[in-house]
């Protein structure tokens, strides 16, 4: 309650006198607690509106990066072809959800190649122990003779050839995968390499009556057994899709700091790509499975990389360029290497080597391609 007092002084007989004057407070106390209440009311509708629609906002606005989730969620290996949609995106996610279809595409590569490879194991495995069982069983129906016997163990055994040449080769590949570099480098005349192979390949061009001829030189770093190991893998490649008294010609060339060598043969148009994957046959019968498990050129691939090099084929005018390349200069990381000791003449013997010929050979070298 509000009060106000007023004092009235005294005037002749009257006595001085104070005035008070009473006002009830509940009417203010009613109205300031309701304008509260007002109040709170109004800030709570207000707080429940601004967090209702900074929810839509934020819905709105992260809507394309939930769609991109629930896309990215729906990969699997059994739908690996799916890419995130990027059509709509605001500019903010596109490099994003282009980076994100990228590694997609890498990875269902590298998953293709994986479950090829994993046939191709398979299958190539499967031939040599099928042939093995059945040739045990066969010698283990009747009692057999030595001779019998004999024979029997010796096919067992190329077999075992064929099957450890195979996982031989598929280590390798797996170090090389693993970005091993090729070590005990030597400087060398490549030309005289590429001699040494073609004069171990003499008896496989002779029988194919098949002419090499080497043209070119160049001094290069390089691990002389993988070097000789490419060049023979070639060379055989070349020999066996060549008709007899046909001419395989191999040129060594340096550009800039890579040294090219170069495998060119006669022969008839053939699919470029593909040629350098592992189990890799352009016949798709694998007809000669028993004599190529398609590892040849995929371990060409692997000892150009292992020498910072590259590899590549072209089949133009009826003629099939085979060629890898080595880095021309001493890699970083490494050793100084020795200098290996060569005959001055023995790249210039290499010029004329031709020998007739007139079957096909197989045997000298593990991991050919087809």
């Amino acid at each position: 309650m509000l009060t106000t007092t007023v004092s009235i002084p005294g005037y002749s007989t009257r006595p001085p006198m104070q005035l008070q004057v009473a006002s009830s407070y509940m009417p203010n106390i009613r109205t300031m607690r309701v304008f509260g209440f007002a109040l709170a009311a109004l800030s709570a509708l207000g707080s429940l509106a601004v967090l209702l629609l900074s929810y839509s906002v934020t819905r709105i606005g992260l809507a394309p990066l939930t769609r991109l989730t629930r896309d990215a969620s729906a990969v699997s290996p059994n739908n690996r072809s799916q890419r995130l949609n990027t059509a709509s995106l605001p500019h903010e996610l596109n490099d994003l959800a282009n980076s994100f279809n990228g590694a997609l595409e890498r990875l269902d590569g590298a998953y293709c190649r994986l479950e090829s490879f994993n046939a191709d194991v398979a299958h190539e495995l499967r031939t040599p122990v099928t042939i093995l069982i059945g040739q045990t069983e066969v010698a283990l129906t009747r009692n057999r003779s030595v001779d019998d016997l004999r024979h029997t163990l010796q096919s067992n055994l190329e077999e075992f050839e064929r099957m450890r040449a195979i996982i031989n080769d598929m280590l390798f590949l797996a170090r090389a995968d693993q970005g091993e570099r090729a070590t005990g480098l030597m400087e060398v005349s490549l030309a005289a390499e590429v001699a040494h192979t073609l004069e171990f390949l003499e008896i496989p061009l002779e029988e194919a009556r098949v002419q090499a001829r080497l043209h070119g030189d160049a001094v290069a770093h390089v691990n002389r057994s993988l070097f000789g190991r490419a060049c023979t893998n070639l060379l055989m490649n070349a020999i066996q899709h060549c008709q007899p008294g046909a001419q395989i010609s191999v040129r060594i060339a340096r550009e800039a700091e890579q040294v090219r060598i170069e495998v060119a043969n006669p022969g008839e148009p053939t699919v470029l790509e593909h040629l350098f994957d592992r189990f890799y046959r352009v016949e798709a019968s694998r007809t000669n499975s028993r004599e190529n498990h398609g590892l040849g050129l995929a371990i060409v691939k692997a000892i150009a990389e292992m020498h910072r090099g590259t590899v590549s084929v072209q089949s133009a005018n009826g003629v099939n360029t085979f060629a890898f390349s080595v880095a021309a200069s001493r890699m970083e990381g490494v050793a100084q290497p020795a200098r290996a000791n060569v005959p001055e003449n023995a790249a210039a013997n290499a010029q004329n080597a031709s020998v007739p010929g007139s079957a096909s050979y197989s045997s000298l070298v593990k991991g050919k391609s087809a």
